[in-house]
């Protein structure tokens, strides 16, 4: 995840990452120490005691975001060298909140499409989310979603405490 950032062609001068640990038991504070030496567009957050579920470190990289836009990122997500750059510019030309770009997985080294882009039929902003067709929703993540930061504060928006889903509810409950 962490490489896949670090090489983004938008370039890390115009990004904020902030890697939240809550108290796991993994090494991952050590991989992100190494990190944070070489990169200062890092920022480490450690919670005092593990909240159970993907929402109470989300919620505290919500809180302290600053940037345009946000992405959302566990630890065994990745993206292409451009996507960030690709994102953005996308909600920038449209008056959209939030985009919702396609997610692959891989296994073994080979990539399989587990989504399928917003526009996958040709209509690709300013489009009401109600048009979707229900295969859209089918093997959808955070990681493929990018939003205005905006959109969260001026709806006071939080990640529900619920030990799986909270991304489910976020971005797809009214």
């Amino acid at each position: 995840m962490f490489n896949s950032l670090v090489n983004e062609s938008i370039g890390l001068e115009k990004l904020q990452i902030l890697f939240i640990d809550d108290k796991s038991t993994d090494n991952s504070a050590k991989i992100v120490q190494k990190y944070i030496q070489k990169y200062n567009s890092i920022e480490f957050y450690q919670l005092t005691k593990n909240t159970g579920g993907a929402h109470g470190p989300r919620n505290v990289g919500l809180i302290n975001a600053r940037g345009k836009y946000l992405v959302f990122l566990d630890a065994d997500d990745w993206y292409d060298e451009n996507a960030l750059q690709y994102m953005s510019e996308t909600l920038e030309k449209s008056s959209d909140d939030m985009g919702f770009f396609g997610i692959v997985q891989s296994v073994n080294e080979k990539l399989s499409l587990k989504s399928r882009a917003y526009f996958f039929d040709g209509n690709k902003i300013d489009r009401d989310i109600q048009e979707l067709p229900a295969a859209f929703y089918e093997w959808l993540g955070p990681q493929g979603i990018m939003v205005r930061r905006k959109l969260i504060e001026n709806n006071n928006l939080h990640f529900p405490s619920q030990r799986v889903a909270d991304d489910v509810t976020f971005f797809m409950k009214p």
